[in-house]
């Protein structure tokens, strides 16, 4: 859930792997790296006004772990279960962000299966801001946050960084 200022920054080509690596300072675990950079990788297409669709074919093909492919590839076939374990979280976050019609219709679905709320709903939250923009976040949610404001200041500023790089200049 840590990873999606990645997904910001970095195309999603790029974002996948560097994703794959900062998720090995905490969980070295491949499917947990695999499952990170997957929805980093969403994040990133979506930041960039990618369909859901695409964002999420794109992600699906780059994937190389085969567990991670088998649930969060086919994620319509299975029942969201919001787990510590990080193929059930991630499948979860995407799941209801796959689902949603609003921003706040996926935040709210995530969290309210309950289990690991917190984790799955930072994921999905990520996903459904990359896709919505923050403005589809509602006032009465983001006027009682505490730090939004230096929080969108501090995003603001990844993004303008990102914007004066070019694609090509990465590396």
């Amino acid at each position: 859930m840590r990873g999606f200022p990645i997904g910001i920054y970095y195309p999603a080509d790029m974002a996948y792997g560097i994703s794959m690596e900062s998720s090995r300072l905490t969980h070295y675990d491949p499917v947990a790296a695999h499952c990170s950079a997957w929805l980093t990788m969403m994040a990133a297409d979506l930041c960039r006004g990618v369909t859901r669709g695409r964002a999420f074919a794109h992600a699906r093909s780059r994937c190389r772990d085969a567990e991670v492919l088998a649930v969060l590839g086919s994620y319509e076939r299975y029942r969201p279960v919001p787990s510590l374990d990080a193929v059930q979280c991630a499948h979860a976050a995407l799941s209801c962000f796959m689902n949603a019609r609003t921003f706040e219709n996926a935040v709210l679905s995530a969290v309210n299966l309950g289990g690991d709320a917190d984790t799955v709903g930072a994921c999905c939250g990520a996903l459904a801001g990359s896709y919505w923009g923050i403005g589809a976040a509602p006032e009465r949610w983001t006027t009682v946050l505490e730090g939004y404001k230096d929080l969108i200041k501090l995003a603001d500023a990844l993004w303008q960084i990102r914007q004066d790089k070019k694609e090509g200049e990465f590396g």
